[in-house]
């Protein structure tokens, strides 16, 4: 990653606890053992070859990961740890099985309550509100019109909301200094599994990343941008140090007067190329790699992402447009939040309890194949109250729609409007 890529970004570091439990380290610094020497690292090679991981990493384990690291003591163990090398594949870590401990009444009542009503005059109060917000239409309509009949429909908005955490694990690198102190090195022990961080969201339902520094995953590297020079070649000059002239376009001279006579460049003294001020021709820049310190510190990253699965839907059976409840109040009828909530079953519209049902096991298969954990589930049901009102005016019946708590209108037919305000001088 580059310091450009890399602004903005805090990494919390972890570190092992002499009981094996984690801490944070909000200060950020690494912790450890000290660099190890040439012979240090030569000795590895000799350390009891350790298995690589069964946390679903595909890691072969290199020596530094070898070094001193204490197999378990059973094959229970191994998911506790992960071998870090270079061969790890960044993406997604499966989470562990879900265990769901039921009873024999686990499953919570369902209560359902009625909606509110809306009477005619409630109605024609909703319709002037709606008339005096359009300038081209006229007022009397709403005020002389006859209600005939307020038929109360409603709109069913059903909604689950699947809140899910994945793990990710990716290698990022960082320039590394004499000053930047010890570095936390798979020496110290090896590294935990990507789900054995503990790691909790801010807020429920609410879509967050937080990344973390894995312990012991610390070693340090050559740049490998610049080869450990710490200097990359100029792309302006192309090393050279100078490059064309942009006013002769490298001639030297510089025609006037419909090329008939030629003068010297002055900007390039008649060299026909000019100094590389990138570079300030010396035809190489400081290695955005590593700051031009040649090493590089590369650690394991592990990003934690929380997110919301929404999924909703709507009944209507009207020629009302039901898209248009989508962002007004209603009445809840109906809610639950729990680890896996239970598909709606005993609810009347059957529409309704088969989506629950669709929703649920949608759910459920998205996160298993996307590698998500489902930490917690809600679903409702809002009764978005819908009226129909059929009218008369003037020997003729038109419709209109009152609809949600806030009493918005939806008259596409009103008979009463005009264009005259609307016209542009």
């Amino acid at each position: 990653m580059s310091n450009s890529s890399r602004q903005g970004i805090r990494y919390v570091r972890l570190r092992m606890a002499s009981n094996n439990e984690l801490d944070v380290d909000t200060d950020g610094e690494p912790s450890g053992s000290h660099i190890l020497s040439h012979e240090e690292v030569e000795m590895t090679h000799l350390m009891a070859d350790v298995e690589t991981s069964k946390s679903g990493i595909d890691a072969k384990g290199n020596s530094l990961a070898r070094q001193r690291a204490k197999a378990p003591e059973s094959d229970h163990d191994w998911h506790q740890y992960v071998v870090p090398n270079e061969d790890v594949k960044p993406g997604s870590v499966p989470p562990p099985p879900y265990i769901m401990f039921t009873e024999k009444k686990d499953k919570p009542g369902e209560e359902h309550i009625s909606a509110p009503q809306l009477n005619p005059e409630d109605a024609r109060k909703a319709l002037l509100a709606y008339v005096t917000q359009h300038c081209c239409f006229g007022s009397q309509v709403a005020r002389e019109m006859q209600i005939i009949n307020v038929t109360h429909t409603s709109a069913l908005q059903y909604k689950l909301e699947t809140f899910t955490e994945s793990r990710h694990l990716n290698w990022d690198e960082e320039p590394y200094t004499d000053h930047s102190g010890p570095l936390d090195h798979p020496v110290n022990g090896l590294v935990p599994a990507p789900w054995s961080i503990p790691c909790e969201p801010t807020d429920m339902f609410k879509n967050e990343t937080q990344e973390y520094v894995l312990p012991h995953s610390e070693t340090l590297v050559v740049c490998n941008l610049c080869d450990g020079t710490g200097t990359n070649e100029c792309r302006w000059c192309h090393g050279k140090g100078y490059k064309k002239c942009p006013s002769c376009n490298g001639s030297g001279k510089k025609k006037i007067v419909y090329g008939r006579y030629a003068i010297t460049c002055k900007p390039c003294s008649g060299h026909g190329r000019v100094s590389c001020g990138v570079c300030d021709t010396t035809g190489t820049l400081i290695c955005k790699s590593c700051d031009g310190l040649k090493k590089l510190k590369r650690f394991l990253v592990l990003a934690v992402k929380f997110k919301t699965l929404v999924s909703r839907h709507i009944v209507e059976n009207t020629e009302f447009p039901k898209e248009l409840v989508k962002d007004v109040g209603g009445q809840k009828v109906y809610e639950q939040t729990l680890p896996r909530v239970w598909a709606m079953t005993s609810y009347p519209n059957q529409e309704l309890c088969k989506k629950s049902k669709d929703y649920c096991e949608g759910h459920e298969k998205k996160a298993e194949k996307e590698h998500e954990k489902i930490i917690m589930q809600r679903h409702e049901l809002v009764v978005k109250p819908v009226w129909e009102c059929t009218v008369l005016w003037r020997h003729e019946n038109w419709r209109f729609w009152v609809y949600g708590n806030e009493h918005m209108v939806y008259a596409p037919k009103y008979p009463q409007r005009c264009c005259w305000r609307c016209s542009v001088m």
